[in-house]
């Protein structure tokens, strides 16, 4: 396991760095799988055929046979319309006729999980009409709705997946096309939501739109340095490093909610989907899980588990927060899919045609109908075996070879991964394919330069920032890529931090502030107290701004 310790994007402490391959090679691969070594989806049937839980296994399968009898001819699940293939009494539960592309790609990724070849036809014409419904300029499905970026981002997570394990020329094609869309979409040094290039972002669509990235990196295809590091840094942005929280548009935002009384029906303080979402996006990115703060989410996502209410059937949240603990592993998955069983198993129907699928009664149920429910429930249940753990050296197969470039990663020493590196690609005696793995590694090594840029950003300019969290990530900067770029501008600005004095003010507030939320987190008057204090020591500083938001709130 190799683990690259910042915090997040430096504050998530660690990136295991995916190997990408160059387009040109995918001509060369078999045509069974582009599933690299290394990948989270190498061995998939493998951990499907291993996963032993029989009422787990038993809710799957009725689950798949239900969207399996529910799918078009012409490979679509319609999500209005679906309850044409039952007889009389039909089921119900349609949702808005505008998602097919986004109930499409649900159901899609569900067969892909069973890794099973019996789904092979149902599974490729899902795929075919996916890509039937693609515009010219890479869009899936349209502009028809104002928040048409998630059909079209489902849609591409389903279509990467089914180009990495089932690879042909045209799958390709889609693929590339539709990440080029998601290039569009992301607003200029920023992340994404519903308009292209609005200046607008959440942490929902951005998660979506990075795992895409995520998994296409996977499945051997280059993607966009840009998006991917802005991505992650919107995430750091909206991510309380107090609690963990991960905010939906902003910094301790709860998710959304639409007019009227859907926020009573469904209170968001029963679930924490906006953070499992960011955290599914990072741990496909290949952050690191044993990071404390990993560790924090974790502990978030156990103080909110799923839960038999009616008012916290999230379906959404479910499917994020699955995924994240199934890569967390240990007692956080443990627990997560203890607690989902018991909410979610009972809620299956099992009666006439309805038999396997799940009433769209869940917080967004209305929008994708019975399919998406169903879809989500399924994706959450199939989360242990869905994905494997990323090894970004799953490629270095020569251990001899390699020795000094996997202690160098390993050990998060960039600048002398760089000089290991430079030194084997000089040998004479390379093979083309050792050449070209060394290659490939120069993807990684550019996105953790880019990521590290992006942590140290410009502290001129920086408004509203947690200088405890920052100078945080900027020393972890400078150790790692010590000798480099960034390790230098990282220096620099530890430097100012020790001698600029208003700096100095800043970064004593924002520890101090840290410090007296953790430790009086359940003593009211003592922290109200300890945040007077602040304030009147520091009263100009960012922190005491902080501060005194609380106060307020208090």
């Amino acid at each position: 396991m190799n683990r690259w310790n910042s915090w997040c994007v430096a504050r998530c402490s660690g990136i295991l760095l995916a190997v990408a391959v160059p387009l040109p090679l995918l001509a060369q691969q078999s045509d069974a799988t582009r599933v690299q070594p290394g990948s989270t989806f190498l061995d998939r049937a493998a951990r499907r055929a291993a996963y032993r839980d029989p009422a787990a296994n038993k809710a799957i399968a009725a689950g798949v046979a239900w969207l399996c009898a529910h799918q078009d001819a012409d490979g679509r699940w319609d999500c209005d319309g679906f309850m044409k293939h039952d007889p009389k009494p039909a089921t119900t539960g349609g949702g808005a006729r505008t998602h097919d592309v986004g109930v499409t790609g649900l159901a899609l990724l569900v067969l892909l999980a069973q890794a099973d070849p019996a789904h092979d036809e149902p599974r490729a014409r899902a795929a075919a009409w996916l890509r039937s419904m693609q515009e010219a300029n890479g869009l899936i499905g349209g502009t028809m709705t104002h928040d048409f970026i998630y059909d079209h981002v489902i849609a591409l997570h389903a279509l990467i997946e089914d180009e990495a394990l089932h690879p042909s020329e045209a799958g390709r094609r889609a693929v590339v096309a539709g990440l080029d869309a998601l290039d569009a979409h992301r607003n200029p040094f920023a992340a994404w939501r519903y308009q292209p290039k609005d200046n607008d972002n959440d942490t929902s669509v951005t998660a979506w739109c990075l795992g895409a990235f995520a998994l296409a990196r996977q499945a051997g295809i280059r993607v966009s340095l840009a998006s991917v590091t802005s991505g992650l840094v919107w995430l750091d942005t909206v991510d309380d490093p107090s609690t963990g929280r991960v905010g939906y548009s902003k910094i301790g935002e709860q998710s959304a909610r639409r007019a009227g009384d859907h926020a009573k029906r469904f209170p968001t303080g029963l679930g924490e989907a906006m953070t499992a979402a960011a955290w599914h996006a990072r741990v496909l990115l290949g952050f690191d899980t044993a990071s404390p703060a990993a560790q924090i989410a974790g502990r978030m996502l156990l103080a909110r588990p799923p839960a038999s209410a009616d008012g916290a059937f999230d379906l959404y949240y479910w499917f994020h927060g699955s995924q994240t603990a199934a890569h967390f592993g240990g007692a956080v998955a443990k627990e997560w899919q203890q607690a989902l069983h018991k909410a979610l198993l009972p809620r299956q129907r099992w009666d006439g045609p309805d038999a396997g699928s799940w009433n769209p009664t869940d917080a967004w149920g209305e929008e994708g109908g019975r399919v998406a429910s169903t879809a989500q429930a399924l994706l959450a249940l199939q989360a242990p075996y869905r994905h494997g753990r990323l090894d970004v050296l799953g490629r270095l197969t020569e251990p001899a070879l390699y020795r000094k470039l996997i202690k160098a990663w390993q050990e998060r020493r960039f600048g002398d991964f760089t000089k290991a590196r430079a030194e084997l690609l000089a040998m004479p005696t390379l093979t083309p394919g050792q050449h070209l793995t060394l290659t490939d590694l120069q993807w990684d090594l550019e996105f953790a330069e880019a990521v590290a840029e992006r942590q140290l950003g410009d502290i001129d300019r920086m408004q509203e920032l947690d200088h405890a969290a920052h100078h945080e990530r900027v020393t972890r900067v400078a150790a790692e890529f010590a000798g480099m770029g960034p390790g230098q501008r990282a220096a620099a600005i530890l430097q100012r931090y020790q001698t600029e004095g208003k700096l100095i003010d800043e970064l004593a507030a924002s520890r101090r502030l840290h410090d007296v939320v953790r430790r009086h987190a359940k003593n009211d008057k003592a922290l109200r107290d300890q945040l007077e204090k602040l304030v009147k020591q520091w009263p100009a500083t960012e922190a005491a701004r902080r501060a005194r938001i609380k106060l307020g709130a208090r």
